[in-house]
């Protein structure tokens, strides 16, 4: 009889574990949105946590995305400038090296900073552009 009780409490034990790992999975749950640019030449996706109802969920992903797009667009023209003006043949090579690697980094900042804000905002990560 002890034998029993105790094997059935060890059940219960494993299916009270078993449906908090299932609730955590759900609570933890994510889903993939892709949306065009703005200028339509390509997308962006984002992986974000799944909120009440589907529709509140994608309204959560596009506010993300709202945010992250124009600081990649932000960025991209920093870099696209720096490019530019480096490219003056009365540049020496390290003074187009050094203003490069400091564009680059003031831009990867402004993306990193972003990036980190709608994660906490929205719950969402940019996972890649087509």
């Amino acid at each position: 009889m002890k034998t029993g009780m105790v094997t059935l409490a060890i059940g219960f034990g494993i299916l009270a574990a078993t449906g908090l790992s299932y609730v955590r999975a759900i609570a933890s749950e994510t889903a993939v949105y892709t949306f065009q640019v703005k200028d339509g030449s390509g997308s962006m996706s984002y992986r974000c946590a799944v909120a009440a109802t589907l529709a509140s969920s994608e309204t959560n992903a596009r506010a993300a995305h709202a945010m992250f797009e124009p600081a990649v667009q932000t960025s991209a023209r920093l870099q696209a400038k720096a490019m530019v003006a480096s490219m003056s043949p009365d540049r020496a090579s390290s003074d187009v090296v050094a203003d490069l690697d400091s564009i680059n980094a003031e831009a990867d900042a402004l993306r990193g900073e972003t990036h980190r804000e709608m994660q906490r905002r929205f719950g969402c990560n940019y996972i890649g552009s087509t």
